[in-house]
């Protein structure tokens, strides 16, 4: 049996997920969605990874507990704070990037499209043709564009997905998908 993960995240939200009042601080220095173990090991099978959006990297650096490679990307990696490195990087720049190919696309919470802008999560898909992706977040809710879940669907299958912790009103899952 594994060790488990050192993952404050997931004891904070164990003693505070009934104060929402506490939820936006926990997720400014964590992660908009709570990782479980159970989760990062489902990911980290699926190693190397590239997270794409990967904010503070919380989530890579519990991947690299569980001994998985993880490469992490963000338009904006000067944003503190860091729990592992971050790299500036794009959809764009990831995938004229020859250390990218054939790693696992991970995808957390990736942001609903900006005004006269592409979707991230859908730009990622395009550019990347990933040959698996993981999609962290609220399936046709506030997490990427109605878009990249149509694409998803139609390009992907969907292999395996469980429940996350969640903060009340929020119903963010795990989902690993192949290319068709």
């Amino acid at each position: 049996m594994p060790l488990p993960l050192l993952n404050p995240y997931y004891e904070l939200w164990k003693k505070a997920r009934d104060m929402p009042e506490v939820r936006k601080q926990l997720i400014w220095g964590y992660s908009w969605a709570i990782p479980s173990d159970d989760a990062i090991r489902v990911i980290a099978e699926h190693s190397p990874l590239l997270e794409l959006g990967a904010g503070t990297g919380y989530w890579a650096w519990l991947i690299r507990q569980a001994g998985a490679e993880i490469t992490c990307l963000d338009s904006r990696p000067e944003a503190p704070p860091h729990w592992h490195p971050v790299q500036s990087g794009t959809p764009k720049t990831a995938a004229l990037d020859p250390s990218h190919p054939n790693r696992t696309l991970l995808l957390v919470w990736p942001p609903l499209r900006e005004e006269g802008q592409e979707c991230m999560a859908l730009e990622c898909l395009r550019e990347l043709s990933p040959r698996t992706v993981i999609y962290v977040g609220e399936w046709g809710r506030r997490t990427a564009s109605p878009e990249f879940h149509a694409f998803l669907q139609s390009h992907y299958r969907l292999e395996r997905e469980f429940a996350l912790p969640n903060w009340p009103g929020f119903k963010d899952t795990l989902r690993v998908y192949c290319q068709n």
